[in-house]
This record gives C-alpha cells, structure tokens and sequence, in this order.
C-alpha cells in the first residue's frame, strides 16, 4: 500500500501581478508607505547602481523604481470581503477563485488602485510612470477579461497594463 501524502507539493501560480512605479525622484520608501506595500525590489534615483562598487566613474540611478506584487489571494480575508468568523470560509473561497482567474484578480487589484487614486496621479504628475504587470503561465493560463470600467481606471490613472505570457 502505496502512503497518501499529507502535504502535496505546492502548485505554482497561474499567473503574477507586479505594480512597477519609476519616479524622477521619489524615495522607494514614501511608496511603501503611501500604498501600504513592501517593495520587492527598488532603488532611489541617485543611488549608486549595484555591481559598480569601486569602479572609476561609478553610475547612479537616474530615477527612482519601486516594484511589489499584487496577489490578492494572499490579501487578507478583510481586503476581499471576509471579516466575521462565519465569513472567512467564503473569503478562503473567493480567495481560492482570485489565484485561478487572472481577470478576477485583476479586477482586486483595480479596487486597490481606486484607492489610491490621489497618490497614483500625483505620481503621475510628477513626472511618474506606473505600469501593472501580469504574467501569465503559458501553458496553463487560458486568457482572462478585463472588463471595461477597470480597464476606464487604468486609463484614468494613466497606468499602463503589461501582459508577458512565460513558460514556468
């Protein structure tokens, strides 16, 4: 008799969502703060670049980047509408739906930015650019709708919407 395993291997994502923020000036951590994110990665424009330590003519950063994963079935049960005890079943069911529909988790993160709107377009005004990100599993993924009025607020927002299919 063959052992069941109690704890199967973890299915890679379907997909990955990024918002990527470049700013002629902005400090990376003002960003964090402002979106109530960790970054996964920035630098500040001025910064050195790194691998260039001890070089002659050592390069800085000419703008700042700051870039954080959106995965809303990670969000917490409060942030997908989940917030008494008899409601976190249904988040951990909604949550589940959000990691295989990329247009669902997608349509999250249009609530996210809707929140802060006023931050993103002072970025953008500022001289900023913004860029959502998803990446899809080529192999797995079998499209997804962005319906139109959150592709209206990535609009007004002046964010751009990048789509790389990728095989994981």
């Amino acid at each position: 008799m063959q052992a069941r395993r109690l704890n199967p291997e973890p299915q890679p994502p379907l997909f990955d969502i990024y918002l990527r923020v470049r700013h002629p000036y902005l400090d990376p951590a003002t960003i964090s703060h402002e979106l109530q994110l960790p970054a996964e990665h920035s630098y500040r424009a001025g910064e050195a670049r790194d691998g260039r330590a001890g070089a002659a003519g050592a390069s800085v950063h000419s703008e700042s980047c700051w870039l954080a994963s959106l995965q809303p079935a990670s969000w917490p049960a409060s942030s997908v509408g989940g917030g008494a005890s008899g409601e976190q079943s249904r988040a951990g069911q909604i949550n589940e739906a959000l990691a295989r529909d990329p247009g669902a988790a997608l349509a999250m993160c249009t609530m996210f930015l809707r929140r802060h709107a006023a931050f993103l377009q002072q970025i953008t005004r500022e001289g900023g650019e913004i860029h959502l990100r998803i990446a899809l599993d080529a192999a797995s993924a079998d499209g997804f709708t962005l319906a139109p009025q959150h592709m209206g607020l990535l609009s007004e927002l002046a964010i751009a919407l990048d789509i790389e299919f990728d095989e994981r």
